[in-house]
């Protein structure tokens, strides 16, 4: 965090998932990573707002292929952006 910027990088590990009741059938176990970065501009009192942030994170940044359920892979990299309002 640098004055009105911050980023941050979220790295997550989620274990293997049993598929059969007998726990005999899993998918592997899997990583994943994000890269966010926000810009909040504070006290615009013009518009009577509080805060105004601004955000651009990126999804899964290695692109690994996972699945989070049987036979349904999970989308490969993405991104989000969005704006928030606090008043």
């Amino acid at each position: 965090e640098k004055k009105a910027f911050s980023g941050a990088y979220l790295h997550q590990y989620t274990g293997r998932r049993f598929v059969s009741t007998d726990n005999l059938e899993w998918l592997p176990g899997f990583y994943t990573a994000s890269l966010m970065f926000q810009y909040t501009c504070r006290r615009i009192f013009s518009i009577r707002v509080k805060a105004l942030s601004f955000h651009l994170a990126a999804e899964n940044i290695w692109d690994v292929r996972f699945e989070s359920l049987a036979n349904r892979p999970m989308p490969g990299r993405s991104w989000r952006t969005g704006i928030l309002f606090s008043w």
